[in-house]
């Protein structure tokens, strides 16, 4: 994992810790079809492991995590690198 996505966690992990993760319209939606919580994947991603880096995306880079929800099931989320940065708006 390159040095900017252990920056990219951190980041994530301080948005987590000060409420400030936001959902895209995208991911509200793939909650929606299933059956997902905002609290529920909020704890979820509070732990996660990044697995793959983005570094071509646009409009920023991005990575994906793995999360584990509390019955133990997968969770994968597309965390921008741009979101983490306060550069996106509409959040991750």
């Amino acid at each position: 994992m390159g040095w900017q996505f252990v920056e990219i966690a951190r980041r994530i992990k301080t948005a987590l810790a000060r409420h400030q993760v936001k959902f895209t319209e995208h991911a509200r939606a793939a909650m929606l079809d299933d059956d997902l919580i905002t609290d529920d994947v909020r704890k979820a991603i509070q732990n996660f492991d990044i697995i793959e880096e983005y570094l071509d995306a646009k409009p920023f880079p991005a990575c994906l995590a793995l999360c584990r929800m509390n019955d133990g099931n997968p969770l994968h989320c597309i965390a921008p690198r741009g979101a983490a940065s306060g550069k996106q708006r509409n959040g991750v």
